[in-house]
């Protein structure tokens, strides 16, 4: 049902994301996008959410831009007021007909894939996308050897293939971030609040409207 509403009622979408939301770029050349903090991240989002991809698709919308819908499966919840147990996101590209869109700087997804996500309510709870794009999507992974998860991100511009997170380098055991470090970080901005201090793209309006005390806890 979720799949049968993504591509009747998301086809053809602009990318701007809503209130609290850092807007995307919609020229494809035009994606240089300032680097944001993970606390930046937190205070920009209107979700935070640990999930799973259950299907990734990609397609054209009715003026020929590819599209590409994530259906994830919700896991934890950081921020934001509540989600359905599944909900979509979307993000623009996608491997599509046999050839790679390429949208640089935005997120790629692929089935079964577990993410941590700072996301932007574009569509009133029933669709999100990435926070400033690929800086708001993290693949969580397990090295051989290590216990614990850790968070990556990852951009391809070389490959025509269709991505799949199970082929992502580990990098080096002193670069990992992991999983419960970013928790700790991110829990802790949520209990100081937004510093007040500005974030380009995003008004001070808007800001304060997705960071009041109800809308930053959700547990």
């Amino acid at each position: 049902m979720l799949r049968h509403f993504a591509r009747n009622a998301v086809l053809g979408a602009v990318l701007a994301l809503s209130a609290g939301v850092i807007s995307a770029p919609t020229d494809a050349h035009a994606t240089s996008l300032a680097p944001l903090t993970i606390e930046q991240l937190t205070d920009a989002s209107t979700h935070i959410v640990l999930g799973t991809v259950v299907e990734s698709w990609a397609q054209l919308d009715e003026r020929g831009v590819p599209w590409t819908f994530a259906l994830v499966e919700v896991k934890d919840h950081l921020k934001g007021p509540a989600l359905p147990e599944q909900f979509i996101v979307e993000t623009p590209g996608g491997y599509v007909n046999g050839a790679y869109h390429e949208v640089p700087s935005a997120a790629r997804f692929s089935t079964g894939e577990d993410i941590f996500l700072f996301a932007a309510d574009i569509r009133r709870g029933t669709s999100l996308s990435p926070t400033g794009w690929t800086m708001g999507k993290y693949s969580v992974r397990r090295a051989p050897g290590d216990e614990e998860p850790y968070l990556t991100t990852w951009v391809d511009h070389n490959s025509n293939l269709p991505y799949d997170h199970r082929f992502i380098p580990h990098p080096p055991e002193d670069r990992r971030v992991y999983l419960s470090d970013m928790v700790e970080r991110v829990e802790k901005r949520l209990n100081s609040g937004w510093d007040g201090v500005h974030i380009p793209g995003i008004s001070d309006e808007d800001l304060e409207k997705i960071n009041t005390p109800e809308r930053r806890h959700v547990r």
